[in-house]
């Protein structure tokens, strides 16, 4: 029951923080569009990379 409560507290807070981010992102997505699509890809070579990081360790 413990671990369930310290769950919920902590979908509850990470949700507050996903709403701010949503709603910052939105008064300056126009802005940050072309930058935000650069920082994406970047993003998503970092995760392939440490997958396979992952696989080559197992």
């Amino acid at each position: 029951m413990k671990q369930n409560k310290i769950l919920t507290a902590l979908g509850l807070h990470s949700t507050a923080q996903h709403s701010t981010a949503q709603h910052s992102t939105a008064q300056h997505s126009t802005a940050q569009h072309s930058t935000a699509q650069h920082s994406t890809a970047q993003h998503s070579t970092a995760q392939h990379s440490t997958a396979q990081h992952i696989w080559t360790a197992i």
